[in-house]
């Protein structure tokens, strides 16, 4: 297991009375340490604004003010001019900013915004093993923020299971079963009752049949995607990471078969690397500058490394959802072996100027996946570790021991 649980049996007890049955519930702090921190959603939520006026748009989101949908990016300038250490400190910015009104923030593929979002959601997924079905069919991400009233999605459910991360503030949320709605909501046609996503019902008229989901810092909700729901929230303001994976039965990602050629090895391993994430994890758009002389580097706990020789004489890796190939060597093949069995490897530049093509697949700003290939001075271990840092997959270390604890 990465994370730390308060009953070592937590997998196998969710898996008997939740999983198999499907049955919504709030679990009780499960974690000796919560997943998220206030601080942590702080940072995320500075670094998500900053790269929105950047023009990042892995990450889109709705802004709401005064329980009215608005367009994100001036809200969120507004909101961020001033500096905030501490959540409390922007929700008072946020009162003064939009006096008297309510304010909403959601933003979709939250993991791509922050490491200290992506590192502790993929180390989720993977102690999931054995009850979630590995690797994950496809996954989803959204974070709930703000004190708004009205809810951004209404009464609706979903296609994927749901596991909702309280860090801030009280959440409440309404559940029925799949088919409470049939003989109950009027105006709607049997398939949509069925098949539909969402529902335009007052879900206040319901309240009473509701399974009552209340959860606190630490808390876990958890409901089936056969049940609708609702957030019913007390004023004030709170904050929900909302993790959705899709069950087997209803993958819509195939599983990976064998690759006929460079580029389907490559998206594949794109896919399992980045745990069922369309986007990945966040990652540095331009290399960082190496240590000079020997660096130790170490690689990341939660991060899934996959390689693979390629008949062109080149090494495809994959990480966290990104992918680089590099010219093949055995020297390389076993760098990446002792990196990836998580102990510290001491890196040594090499000496020799020669250049190095190295081709390498992530996702733009503007949301469109694109190769580049450059030509690198560096040696192809170097390069690799750099990409390895930039991607959250390892980091630098000085006098490291041991690898350190996630």
């Amino acid at each position: 297991m990465l994370l730390k649980y308060r009953d070592p049996q937590f997998w196998k007890k969710f898996q008997a009375k939740h999983w198999l049955p499907r049955a919504p519930v709030v679990i009780r702090q499960p974690f000796k340490t919560p997943l998220f921190s206030e601080d942590a959603l702080l940072q995320a939520l500075q670094a998500y604004e900053t790269g929105l006026q950047d023009g990042d748009l892995r990450s889109t989101c709705l802004v709401s003010v005064g329980d009215k949908e608005t367009a994100p990016r001036r809200p969120l300038r507004q909101l961020f001019r001033q500096p905030s250490e501490t959540l409390t400190e922007l929700e008072r910015n946020c009162a003064r900013v939009f006096a008297k009104k309510r304010f909403g923030l959601m933003v979709t593929q939250f993991q791509t915004v922050h490491p200290a979002i992506w590192n502790p959601i993929t180390a989720f997924i993977q102690d999931a093993q054995g009850v979630i079905d590995y690797p994950v069919p496809r996954a989803f991400l959204d974070l709930f923020y703000g004190n708004y009233k009205s809810g951004f999605t209404g009464v609706h459910k979903d296609t994927q299971e749901i596991f909702a991360f309280v860090v801030r503030g009280e959440k409440r949320m309404l559940a029925w079963p799949f088919d409470y709605f049939l003989s109950r909501a009027e105006g709607l046609s049997p398939a949509t009752k069925y098949f539909h996503m969402r529902l335009d019902v007052d879900h206040r008229k319901f309240r009473k049949d509701a399974i009552v989901l209340e959860a606190s810092p630490g808390d876990v909700i958890y409901w089936p995607s056969d049940h609708w729901h609702v957030a019913d929230s007390d004023p004030g303001f709170s904050g929900m990471i909302s993790l959705g994976l899709f069950r087997p039965e209803i993958t819509l990602t195939p599983r990976p078969a064998t690759a006929v050629n460079s580029a389907e090895a490559a998206r594949q391993f794109r896919w399992r690397t980045g745990f069922g994430f369309e986007l990945g994890g966040p990652f540095a758009q331009k290399a960082n500058p190496l240590p000079k002389g020997e660096t130790s580097v170490v690689k990341n706990p939660s991060s899934l490394l996959l390689w693979k020789p390629l008949p062109d004489n080149r090494l495809l890796v994959s990480t966290n959802g990104q992918s680089l190939t590099v010219p093949y060597s055995e020297s390389l093949v076993k760098l990446i072996e002792e990196i990836f069995s998580g102990v510290p490897v001491t890196v040594s530049p090499s000496k020799k100027s020669a250049s190095v093509a190295v081709t390498e697949t992530n996702w733009t700003k503007q949301c469109k996946l694109v190769t580049r290939k450059r030509i690198s001075r560096r040696d192809p271990a170097s390069q690799l570790v750099d990409w390895l840092a930039r991607v959250n997959a390892a980091k630098f270390v000085i006098g490291a021991q041991k690898a350190p604890e996630f």
